[in-house]
């Protein structure tokens, strides 16, 4: 459910109990047992040092100041410290609370008794918008959270909601305060929909448009005042993840700040720390319109030239990069699932991926393990099952079956860092125990 296979965790896990202190395994195996928020920035802190730890002699938040440093390295004649933080967009949604006005918006309306068509909620932007030159973080013109629940149950809402109600008809309201500033608008449309509201266009309200002031300066900021108490002395840097954090993805345009910007504000006022690594998670649109993801890292230097010590960096964090577990989804949406099941392991039927594979006179089929024993152990409906093991329109087993194939052979193949095994079900000729008779020549 994490970001990371469980079992590349669990890997890392075991082996890192030779390099860290046991107090500490013990710290992230309770916290990887609870559904926090802060679970991606402790899988990743787990991934960031067993990583490290097989490219050179590591120390993990070795006491030597008043505040523990999370990495000392060495390798060769590349000696640094550098502390990890993974940093999110949370402070700006908690800023626009959107999701907790539609939930009180939806309260409504259920207590409305609207049970048919759809409301969409349009949300503006602080005025005047708010861009770079301004150098302030955006707000939509949404009630106080403290408010919302009052503001929604005003008698002009509700009386649009009774409108709503008696005519079924295409209805629309605009709710308008000057303080605090308030734009939020309201349209209803008949036909299809249960009632439910959902959030129409607004504006990204996540995009930098503060130097000084959004996640990644912010974690920058705090991860050096650590720094400078940790007590280590040397080349000094700080490692940032991602945990759904727009800055370490955005595409630079006019009227935001891109990260190369901010590192450098940063560089400017802390000339204590000498380089920043990011990693981002980087989704694009792969074969068959697959979601692909893949780690974009990039490493930042404080200094007006490149120091010697840069390139060796540089190829000490590729090499990293590529010792990292596969990404097995995004941050935010396992955020929203462990929030929907609190819990950090998913009791849900499990849907794996399936293929065919045909053979001289046989038939493979491989399919996921843990699919075929959830449907063994009842979790799973056959119906369901039946669904998703399709070829041109019926199940691949029945079509091999009524085809007079049997099972000739079985598989299983291990995945190590992935949270799910295949098993291959080999299907042979035709076989006379479920097949009609057949006549055959003798040289066959």
């Amino acid at each position: 459910m994490g970001i990371f296979a469980r079992r590349y965790i669990q890997r890392a896990l075991d082996e890192l109990a030779l390099v860290v202190a046991q107090e500490t395994i013990n710290d992230w195996v309770r916290r990887l047992n609870m559904p926090l928020r802060d679970y991606s920035a402790i899988e990743w802190e787990v991934a960031i040092v067993h990583c490290l730890s097989g490219l050179g002699k590591l120390h993990h938040e070795p006491s030597l100041g008043t505040s523990r440093i999370d990495i000392v390295f060495s390798r060769g004649t590349l000696n640094f410290g550098a502390d990890c933080v993974a940093i999110s967009d949370h402070s700006q949604h908690e800023r626009n609370p959107i999701e907790v006005f539609l939930g009180h918006a939806n309260n409504s309306i259920r207590s409305a008794g609207i049970t048919t068509g759809r409301f969409t909620v349009q949300i503006n932007e602080e005025q005047p918008s708010v861009t770079r030159f301004h150098n302030r973080r955006k707000r939509l013109q949404l009630p106080p959270v403290t408010q919302m629940k009052e503001i929604l149950q005003d008698e002009e809402f509700q009386d649009f909601l009774r409108v709503v109600k008696t005519t079924g008809i295409k209805a629309s309201f605009r709710l308008v305060r000057k303080s605090p500033q308030i734009d939020v608008a309201f349209i209803y449309e008949s036909g299809i929909g249960n009632g439910h509201a959902t959030v129409g266009a607004y504006v990204s309200y996540t995009s930098t448009t503060a130097k000084d002031d959004n996640p990644l300066f912010n974690a920058l900021k705090s991860k050096a005042k650590q720094l400078k108490k940790s007590g280590y002395v040397g080349l000094r840097g700080i490692i940032v993840c991602d945990r759904d954090a727009t800055i370490l993805r955005e595409m630079s345009n006019w009227s935001t700040f891109t990260k190369h910007e901010v590192v450098n504000e940063f560089f400017r006022q802390n000339s204590s720390v000498n380089f920043v690594l990011t990693i981002a998670i980087d989704t694009s649109f792969g074969v068959f319109s697959r979601f692909e993801r893949a780690y974009k890292a990039e490493l930042f230097v404080n200094a007006n030239e490149i120091p010697n010590w840069a390139t060796e960096l540089k190829e000490l964090f590729d090499a990293m990069v590529v010792r990292l577990p596969a990404i097995q989804q995004t941050p935010q949406n396992s955020d929203l699932e462990m929030k929907h099941h609190q819990a950090t392991i998913t009791d849900a039927p499990y849907r794996g991926g399936w293929s065919m594979k045909y053979g001289t006179g046989s038939v493979e089929v491989t399919i996921s393990t843990r699919e075929l024993l959830d449907l063994f152990a009842g979790r799973l409906s056959f119906e369901s099952f039946d669904r998703h093991h399709t070829e041109s329109g019926k199940n691949v087993f029945a079509r091999l079956r009524e085809s007079g194939h049997l099972i000739s052979g079985v598989s299983v193949e291990k995945c190590r860092d992935e949270d799910d095994d295949k098993i291959t079900f080999l299907f042979g000729p035709k076989d006379a125990a479920v097949a009609k008779f057949q006549s055959r020549r003798r040289d066959s």
